[in-house]
């Protein structure tokens, strides 16, 4: 990952300055960050503007992501901000993949509509077609309508044992 040649705050247009986003990651670091390591760590400061500039949410991605892996205390000290940047973009890929799958439930393509007139059809092409007809794929309504528009004959319903 490279490095920021400066550490001054860096502010995107929505996104928090990189010295409020660090405060606000200093913050939900539990007791896994020791007040050694926290020293330590803001000389890492542009770190966080790289996770930012990569598109990663402080409060979606970044801080649920330090306050996991900090919540437990350590026996060897984190130094760096980049100890958690696997996990911060592991997380992010699995918030976006989540959100797009949402997206797309209960999404389908436009099922065309069939008419009337044009469900007959085809219902009478599937009993001339000599293929089995199942009598309970016809009901009463369905097969006075093909008698009447002439599209099958009584024989035709009969073979099928449609009555």
């Amino acid at each position: 990952m490279p490095a920021r040649a400066s550490s001054e705050p860096v502010g995107d247009e929505g996104a928090p300055p990189a010295v409020d986003a660090e405060a606000a990651c200093l913050a939900a670091c539990g007791p896994g960050l020791s007040a050694s390591a926290r020293i330590a760590i803001v000389t890492t400061r542009p770190v966080i503007a790289d996770w930012l500039a990569e598109g990663h949410d402080l409060a979606a991605d970044i801080l649920p992501t330090l306050a996991e892996r900090t919540k437990h205390q350590r026996t060897d000290p984190i130094r760096t901000w980049a100890y958690f940047t696997k996990a911060i973009a592991k997380r992010h890929a699995l918030r976006l993949a989540l959100a797009a799958r949402a997206a797309s439930a209960g999404e389908t393509k436009a099922v065309p509509t069939l008419s009337a007139h044009e469900i007959l059809l085809q219902t009478a092409q599937w009993l001339n077609s000599g293929c089995f007809v199942p009598p309970s794929a016809v009901n009463n309504t369905t097969r006075d309508a093909l008698l009447r528009a002439g599209l099958v004959t009584k024989e035709t319903l009969r073979s099928h044992q449609i009555y």
